[in-house]
């Protein structure tokens, strides 16, 4: 068929052109409805996303809680067993810190012991050191003189004994607590009672 004249062309359209121009759909590739539709997509699938993970995790630790409850459970017995133990073993440390406080002395035994030895008398023989009441300590020997010279003797250790410097510090009082006569020889028993401060 043959294209019409151009005479024809000129000639006004055949019907009345109703169209609403600004109501009419967008015509370009990616229009603005698109846009918002893509967008609120994407928030929705990262909202999904983010709750999928959420509920992950919320399972998980529930999971974690179940499985540390299970071998809490399980060693329930090694726990009570273990506080048992504690307990005795913080009842046996009371003890022995009682026994520390009370067998603790200040008194250093061969410090003591060797002055003593240096100090004394030649005829001057200890028979026994024992501790008394306090951490005191109770020497008792023989002097090997007569009764009046021995006696005059005990007297000067005493007092030598409380201006020594090692011994002296260590008691509040040094005494002699009994003076006893043995028959048949020059030999005189005593007793010094050291007491501590």
């Amino acid at each position: 068929m043959r294209p019409p004249p151009d005479s024809a062309r000129t000639v006004a359209p055949w019907h009345v052109d109703c169209r609403l121009e600004t109501e009419l759909p967008e015509d370009s590739v990616v229009g603005t409805r698109f846009l918002i539709h893509t967008a609120s997509g994407v928030f929705a699938a990262i909202g999904l996303l983010l709750v999928s993970w959420l509920g992950y995790r919320y399972l998980s630790m529930r999971q974690g809680i179940a499985d540390w409850d299970q071998r809490i459970a399980e060693n329930e017995t090694v726990v009570r067993e273990v506080d048992q133990l504690r307990r005795a073993y913080s009842a046996e440390a009371v003890k022995v810190d009682q026994a520390y406080a009370l067998m603790k002395q200040e008194l250093l035994v061969h410090p003591f012991t060797a002055r003593i030895a240096r100090t004394r008398p030649d005829t001057m023989t200890i028979e026994t050191l024992e501790t008394g009441e306090a951490g005191g300590v109770v020497m008792r020997g023989t002097l090997q003189e007569d009764p009046e010279r021995a006696s005059r003797l005990l007297g000067q250790y005493v007092v030598q004994l409380r201006a020594d410097e090692i011994i002296g510090p260590l008691f509040s009082e040094i005494l002699i607590s009994s003076l006893d006569r043995r028959e048949g020889a020059d030999l005189l028993s005593f007793e010094l009672v050291f007491r501590k401060r």
